[in-house]
């Protein structure tokens, strides 16, 4: 019987049949190959952390075993720096470190026949983890997270926070939290003129008033942007004038009450009227006037530096036109000596201010009131009684 293409290291089983007291002898010749096998080779490597921490169970591998047998010895300083756990054969071992120091791990390899004195060795060093430091901006009203914790208040002195490592020991992370305070920006006073606009971080306005936006600072926090915003735009509304009459001293007055005030603080409204026939002040928002023609008010809204203006004219106007013949009532046939009381009325406009009564043959006149009058008539020969309205025009 021939075999061949034997593994090193392996083991292989020959069955002899010695079936019904059959004793067979046999003899094995080895072709090529020794059976004598060689020492197994040096590991050349071990797998595994060289920088531990107290606390911490670490494994260490060889890789890529050869069918050998391996045998690891762990030595330190200070002597107990680490602890190999259970069995110290195999292709893997585990170490459990005790405290800070150094540690030399190696391993050896070996089969039934030989050992390999020389060993694979690695330094491992045991040491606390060291303290980390992270900082963090906080804004007001925020918060972050540090070290998995979050924090809502400023902690620019630190708080440290305990971790357990991947390695199974602990590690400390002090969280620094350095509070920005609130930023408060003041515009102070923007006057501008409508129509108009002024914005604000994004924020548009388009009328007047004391604004508060919120911004982001440069810092990304939140910051507040005050302005106090003057959009000035003087309004004018004249009501339409009365006629103004003719009898004498006559006023008419001209009413812009509904004109706009300039309501903004520290604002300024001045009103001016120009014309040929202001009677007292010009700078209200009524003025009388006492001849016709046209008067323009001009309405200005100030604030500061900047000044808005607008203007309007009306025209107040006269009746110039003579009055019309009035109506004369009275007795029409008088004897002579009678005393006869006419009374006299005015027909449509202009209103007369004043009367002129004339009697045919000069006959005595006396006014009463504005409009009666009293003739005496002392003569036979009769004639027309004429009575002529007035007025100032």
């Amino acid at each position: 019987m021939t075999a061949n293409n034997f593994q090193i290291g392996q083991t292989y089983y020959v069955v002899f049949d010695g079936c019904a007291g059959d004793v067979c002898a046999f003899t094995v010749d080895v072709i090529s190959g020794s059976t004598i096998p060689s020492p197994p080779p040096t590991p050349s490597n071990i797998i595994g952390p060289t920088q531990v921490c107290p606390g911490a169970v670490t494994s260490y591998t060889v890789p890529n075993p050869s069918g050998a047998t391996y045998t690891w010895t762990l030595a330190g300083a200070p002597s107990n720096v680490g602890t190999i756990v259970g069995l110290n054969e195999g292709p893997s071992v585990q170490v459990a470190w005790n405290t800070q120091g150094n540690a030399t791990l190696c391993v050896t390899a070996s089969n039934a026949c030989f050992a390999n004195p020389v060993p694979y060795c690695i330094n491992i060093t045991s040491q606390n983890l060291p303290q980390q430091h992270q900082y963090y901006d906080l804004c007001v009203g925020d918060c972050v997270t540090c070290a998995g914790q979050q924090f809502c208040a400023p902690a620019p002195g630190g708080v440290p926070v305990t971790l357990q490592s991947w390695l199974g020991c602990d590690s400390v992370i002090v969280c620094h939290i350095n509070g920005i305070p609130p930023i408060q920006t003041q515009l102070g006073q923007i006057n501008m003129c409508a129509p108009n606009s002024y914005q604000v971080c994004g924020n548009t306005y388009t009328q007047s008033g004391i604004y508060t936006a919120v911004c982001t600072s440069y810092q990304g926090c939140d910051s507040t942007v005050i302005v106090d915003l003057a959009i000035m735009d003087p309004q004018i509304t004249i009501l339409p004038p009365a006629e103004l009459g003719c009898d004498p001293g006559a006023t008419v007055t001209i009413n812009a009450a509904g004109s706009t005030y300039n309501l903004v603080p520290d604002g300024q409204t001045i009103f001016e009227w120009t014309g040929p026939g202001i009677v007292g002040p010009n700078n209200d928002v009524l003025v009388d006037v006492n001849q016709p023609g046209e008067y323009c008010l001009t309405l200005t809204h100030s604030r500061g530096i900047v000044t808005c203006t607008d203007q309007q004219c009306v025209t107040v106007t006269q009746n110039a036109d003579p009055p019309q013949p009035p109506t004369v009532t009275g007795d029409d046939q008088p004897c002579e000596g009678d005393t006869v009381v006419y009374t006299v009325a005015p027909v449509g406009t202009p209103l007369p201010t004043g009367y002129i009564v004339t009697t045919p043959n000069g006959e005595p006149v006396t006014q009463l009131t504005a409009t009666t009058y009293e003739v005496i008539w002392n003569d036979t020969t009769g004639g027309d009684l004429c009575v002529l309205a007035y007025n100032e025009c």
